[in-house]
């Protein structure tokens, strides 16, 4: 992997901060709105999605949201054309495309059949994955304070699961598969970040994932009635926006300003999940919460500081 320039860093998302232009102070706040937003669009899809997932197969549910992403995309590539589509790298983006499909179907998958809170914790270990998969297959360095903190986090998830005290049902597994696979999916945003720009590369994640679903979702389809179509259009519009709005807050704000609104998703999972599906959250999910939780923050905070000026002017 080529790294980034001086001055430059990739982001949790595999984004270069060289695509984001420089900000101004009130911009963060906008930021920060939209990405506590984001997070509330998250959960509502979410509640929606459980909503709808014991009736309609996952495989509709997964079709609708690719096709809703893919349809908002459609303004920027008739405005930009599709020369801003042309890439050298379209085995990565397909089984980018791969990973982020089979990741999105066994999320729907367990939505169902587990805890809205529950789900929202083990899906913050995407983060932990990344930064294992960074060091074994991308040649990022090993240092200990890394593994430590990928110790608690994964003892958080554990506590969770609580195995030896409680059965693991599959879908837990199936949430920890669909966590390691979006995982896998950014890990392969860092190969090909450097060479296409970040509108085509999600452009191509949502294209190639709407193909991919639409023969199962054809295959067990099964014709919703007008209720379930207004809730899937609901669905599909809250999966539109919270890309758009996550888009502008990554671009308007600092990154370490909206990072922090992330960890809100699993305030609005316990909140809908409480209210809708009479959800409360274990013990044992709030305490591997914050375990996870608070190491995801420890190697971002950790990971700035040492990629600062300050820090590279430091070292030998």
């Amino acid at each position: 992997m080529v790294p980034p320039p001086a001055g430059e860093r990739l982001m949790a998302n595999g984004v270069s901060t060289a695509a984001v232009p420089r900000r101004v102070p009130t911009s963060n706040l906008v930021g920060l709105a939209l990405a506590v937003l984001t997070g509330l669009l998250i959960g509502v899809m979410s509640a929606i999605g459980k909503m709808l997932g014991g009736s309609l197969p996952p495989m509709m549910l997964a079709f609708a949201f690719c096709l809703f992403s893919t349809l908002v995309l459609v303004p920027w590539i008739l405005r930009v054309g599709f020369k801003r589509l042309r890439t050298s790298h379209f085995s990565i983006h397909f089984a980018r495309g791969v990973a982020f499909t089979v990741a999105m179907v066994t999320w729907f998958f367990a939505l169902p059949q587990l805890p809205l809170a529950d789900i929202s914790a083990i899906g913050f270990t995407t983060t932990l994955y990344v930064m294992a998969g960074a060091i074994l297959f991308l040649g990022e360095k090993s240092r200990a304070w890394r593994w430590a903190a990928l110790a608690v986090g994964f003892g958080g998830m554990l506590i969770i699961l609580k195995p030896g005290f409680a059965d693991v049902s599959n879908a837990y597994w199936l949430v920890i598969s669909a966590a390691l696979l979006m995982a896998v999916a950014r890990l392969l945003v860092k190969i090909v970040t450097r060479a296409d720009a970040p509108e085509a590369m999600v452009a191509w994640q949502m294209i190639i994932s709407t193909f991919l679903t639409f023969p199962a979702a054809l295959y067990f389809w099964v014709w919703p009635t007008p209720e379930q179509t207004l809730w899937l259009f609901a669905f599909g519009l809250a999966g539109s926006a919270q890309q758009i709005t996550a888009a502008w807050s990554i671009k308007l704000a600092d990154f370490g300003v909206i990072e922090p609104a992330g960890f809100l998703k699993l305030f609005w999972s316990a909140l809908f999940g409480w209210i809708l599906f009479a959800e409360v959250p274990a013990l044992t999910t709030l305490i591997g919460s914050a375990l996870i939780i608070g190491a995801v923050i420890y190697i971002a905070r950790r990971e700035r500081r040492e990629n600062s000026p300050a820090a590279a002017l430091a070292s030998p």
